[in-house]
């Protein structure tokens, strides 16, 4: 548990420490949630499909 500890607190002290690197934690992951919002979409279009029907039987027609 300690190290842990002292891990996040190097982490923080590291991300406060460097100003530039705020923005980057903070606004990039909104502009990445806004843009995949928009890019993923779970519509079907435009696949063709064929049907074969080896049997030739009266009931597979």
């Amino acid at each position: 548990m300690r190290t842990l500890k002292f891990i996040l607190e190097k982490e923080f002290k590291q991300i406060f420490r460097n100003k530039g690197m705020l923005p980057i934690i903070f606004v990039v992951p909104f502009i990445q949630l806004i843009v995949l919002v928009h890019a993923a979409t779970f519509e079907i279009s435009n696949i063709n499909m064929v049907i074969v029907d080896n049997d030739l039987s009266s009931t597979s027609r």
